[in-house]
């Protein structure tokens, strides 16, 4: 039993020798492999969001930005610079609305667009490692509740990033819509889509949940805004019009539910966002070039009332 025992020690201590030694081989040596894919582009958003000093508007959200805002036209209708953070559904509300915090400051308006209220957590891991790679500033976007999951996607990630290194298959240039190339350099998809290529079913346009998470990590992000001298609000989706949406009314009650939790202001009347789905382009939430007009304009409308409303209450 003792020979055993010293058996499955040596083993044991052997494997940890080894993880550790992958681990410091991927993140030292071979990482990053990903910086051609569309989650690549989320240094560039990082690093245009810690470049701007002066007072700036912060989109946050996922894929439904990225797809559907000009911030050019909303930088020169508002006459504030613009970085469009809007990222991938699949890492989650709370990742994707931490990366604000790497440069919140006094006068920044800080605009959530989630097209959910109960997409908390990291539902793709093996994605958001290829987000992170070997950024370990990163690592803070990850809540807590995700450690695990995380965890156990990690072999996964250090497979691919070995095989890619060993290959030379790594950081090849990817075309289209879906990579670092197609985003211009405030964060908006630039690729032109000019007609719908989406077909539209039953569990489109529904009204979003609400967990007790996402509202409370919308009122921290209130809470270290209003810290710094910024602002938090929230504004509306395109949400797309059609046979399955749900009606007004149901849109209207969960507006107001929303909005009884929420520390911070909805700027938008989420029934203004329906729209035709003809300005859909591959998804419920990517627009074609006409959409992203349509709903660039609609954010510009709804930033105006409220500034006109601030100004009137002082």
């Amino acid at each position: 039993m003792k020979r055993f025992l010293i058996k499955i020690s040596i083993f044991l201590l052997c494997f940890c020798v080894v993880s550790v030694a992958l681990l410091w081989f991927t993140f030292s040596v071979a990482a990053p492999q990903f910086e051609t894919s569309y989650v690549g582009a989320f240094e560039d958003k990082i690093n245009r969001l810690n470049s701007i000093q002066e007072p700036k508007i912060i989109l946050v959200g996922n894929s439904n930005l990225a797809f559907g805002m000009d911030s050019a036209m909303l930088e020169e209708a508002t006459g504030m610079p613009v970085v469009n953070l809007g990222g991938h559904g699949g890492l989650g509300n709370a990742f994707q609305t931490n990366m604000a915090k790497f440069n919140i400051g006094q006068g920044d308006i800080v605009i959530v667009c989630h097209t959910n209220y109960d997409a908390y957590g990291i539902s793709d891991p093996a994605l958001a490692w290829i987000t992170i790679e070997n950024r370990p500033e990163y690592l803070s976007l990850i809540p807590k509740e995700e450690y695990f999951d995380m965890l156990k996607a990690l072999p996964s990630y250090v497979g691919k990033t070995l095989f890619a290194y060993f290959t030379g298959t790594g950081n090849e240039p990817i075309e289209g819509f879906y990579s670092r190339d197609a985003f211009n350099e405030y964060g908006d998809i630039y690729y032109s889509r000019t007609q719908t290529t989406y077909a539209f079913n039953e569990s489109n346009g529904k009204v979003p949940g609400i967990s007790e998470k996402d509202v409370g990590l919308v009122n921290d992000l209130n809470a270290f805004c209003k810290e710094r001298g910024a602002v938090c609000l929230v504004a509306g989706y395109p949400i797309a019009y059609g046979t399955f949406t749900d009606s007004a009314e149901e849109f209207e009650k969960f507006q107001n539910e929303l909005d009884a939790q929420l520390d911070c202001e909805i700027i938008s009347d989420f029934t203004d966002y329906f729209m035709d789905t003809s300005y859909f382009y591959d998804t419920q939430y990517h627009l074609t070039d006409e959409g992203v007009q349509v709903r660039t304009q609609l954010l510009i409308d709804d930033i105006s009332k409220w500034q006109e409303n601030s100004k009137a209450s002082e």
